[in-house]
């Protein structure tokens, strides 16, 4: 290393990142090894008597000669270029099924919250009616918003049901031949490919390490090598 050499300095908790390059060099002597000054451009401040061991790789590391940091930046870029690019990236992919039950209508009656259902235009105890749950199908196949899914024939008449949201909770069906009230639930389901896939951490120490979602999980998102949490 050398007067003008153009290094980069990945800042911390307290002090921003910046290239910069040498200004002058500082001899070993009985009071700490070979060290540098650094001029610093954004924000422009001087940092006096840089060990020259900080550039040496490890973890933690703050200093590096700007060359090498562009170099391992580009590696890490193409390395999430070609992750991206793995089909078991996406590990996860979920779809919204649709369930038609009887809805429940809440009340206030004497003895507190009364709960209760229409059923064939009566309006009945919701434990006493009869159990509705159909499965409308998923947005899946085909690709759908959760409400175009077609509505069935009422379970009660066979009539048609239509949407029914005004003075009722969001999600409400009616029957317009009988009169019965339904309530449209969504429930996501989610599939993983049987590979789950590995991300990339790093913690304050400098330390790299490959883990699975349910492996950081285990591991209470920390750092197998020192404990520290990763960033």
């Amino acid at each position: 290393m050398k007067t003008g050499d153009r290094i980069y300095y990945t800042g911390d908790m307290a002090n921003l990142e910046s290239f910069g390059h040498i200004v002058k060099m500082h001899p070993a002597h009985v009071y700490g090894p070979e060290s540098c000054d650094i001029q610093l451009e954004d924000p422009a401040r001087l940092l006096r008597r840089v060990w020259l061991m900080s550039f040496d790789p490890g973890p933690g590391r703050r200093f590096w000669l700007a060359d090498e940091w562009n170099a391992e930046r580009e590696a890490h870029i193409q390395s999430a270029r070609e992750q991206a690019d793995r089909p078991e990236r996406m590990c996860v992919m979920s779809d919204i099924c649709v369930i038609l039950r009887r809805a429940r209508l809440h009340s206030a009656g004497p003895d507190g919250d009364e709960v209760t259902a229409r059923v064939s235009g009566e309006t009945v105890d919701f434990d006493s009616a009869p159990t509705v749950e159909i499965d409308m199908g998923s947005t899946e196949h085909p690709p759908q918003a959760w409400w175009e899914i077609p509505l069935p024939p009422c379970p009660d008449c066979g009539g048609e049901i239509i949407w029914a949201e005004a003075g009722h909770a969001p999600g409400t069906r009616e029957c317009t031949r009988c009169k019965s009230l339904f309530q449209c639930e969504t429930q996501t389901q989610s599939k993983h490919n049987e590979t789950p896939h590995k991300y990339n951490y790093c913690c304050d120490n400098g330390h790299r390490w490959e883990y699975t979602d349910a492996e950081d999980l285990a591991a209470d998102h920390k750092c197998p090598t020192c404990g520290e949490y990763w960033v």
